[in-house]
């Protein structure tokens, strides 16, 4: 089964969450996680100081949406801003379908 972990920073501006982009880029992939397949970081188009951590995660979630990595990510995100953390389980997708040749 898919699901993700979102950690949202909300951080005070620019340089905050230039600061934490940094300290993202320092932390090693943690290869012993178990079902971990990637953590995206993504900013917001909007307001400068938002960045949003995505770990996606294939097989069994914790009861929470929250795994110890996750949590380990938020306190460590935390010192840039406020944090929103929470879980996503995947119930359907759309899917391009791809062109015949005809």
């Amino acid at each position: 089964m898919l699901w993700i972990e979102v950690i949202q920073l909300r951080s005070s501006g620019r340089e905050q969450a230039s600061r934490a982009v940094s300290a993202f880029r320092e932390i090693p992939f943690p290869n012993r996680e178990k079902g971990l397949e990637s953590i995206d970081l993504f900013q917001s188009l909007g307001p400068e100081g938002d960045l949003s951590l995505f770990i996606r995660w294939q097989g069994v979630f914790p009861l929470n949406g929250k795994s110890r990595l996750g949590f380990q990510l938020a306190a460590a995100l935390s010192e840039f801003g406020q944090i929103h953390h929470c879980g996503w389980q995947r119930r359907d997708s759309l899917k391009k379908k791809k062109a015949s040749s005809t």
